[in-house]
């Protein structure tokens, strides 16, 4: 058995103290496929408004949006992903992350779930466009099985390098 990801062990704390060990999810679609981030470091949805361009920047990191007059990075999760990117209509899911708040755009919400964490496979040996420090497993669902990620941590420590650097 693999060692659990950062993530993963989060996750698996966060359930232990959980109230009959199941938490709330937000599920939402990127480029076709369905995926789920715990709901508790979700702060709100947008709609996708101007999100100011920032030079020499990784390339899914899309910017900055004023958000009542707080600056809030944002990464485009399909590109991250590598998935096809449509622009028509999306989202910005606004996460809390321990480096402050993260915009993440996505093409659709789905819905909201509560999930046991036996529904969970943190163990699952697949292939995946998904970074595996983010990916916290597949959720097995009534009718649909979820990509579970989280997407407080995917700045990883090289994205962070390059935002301060750029700030500075």
């Amino acid at each position: 058995m693999k060692p659990l990801s950062s993530s993963q062990k989060a996750l698996s704390d966060a359930f232990a103290s959980a109230e009959e060990n199941a938490l709330s999810f937000i599920i939402f679609k990127i480029g076709g496929e369905i995926y789920g981030t715990p709901l508790l470091t979700t702060r709100e949805v947008i709609r996708h408004r101007e999100i100011k361009p920032t030079p020499y920047m990784v390339p899914h990191f899309k910017g900055v949006i004023n958000l009542r007059g707080q600056i809030v990075s944002v990464i485009d999760l399909r590109i991250k992903f590598q998935l096809p990117c449509d622009e028509s209509q999306s989202l910005i899911l606004i996460v809390e992350s321990e480096h402050g708040l993260l915009g993440a755009v996505v093409d659709d919400l789905v819905s909201v779930e509560t999930i046991q964490q036996t529904q969970i496979d943190q163990t699952a040996s697949i292939e995946t466009k998904v970074p595996v420090e983010f990916f916290l497993g597949i959720a097995k669902l009534e009718d649909r099985l979820v990509n579970m990620v989280d997407i407080s941590g995917c700045l990883s420590s090289e994205d962070l390098r390059v935002l301060a650097s750029s700030a500075s």
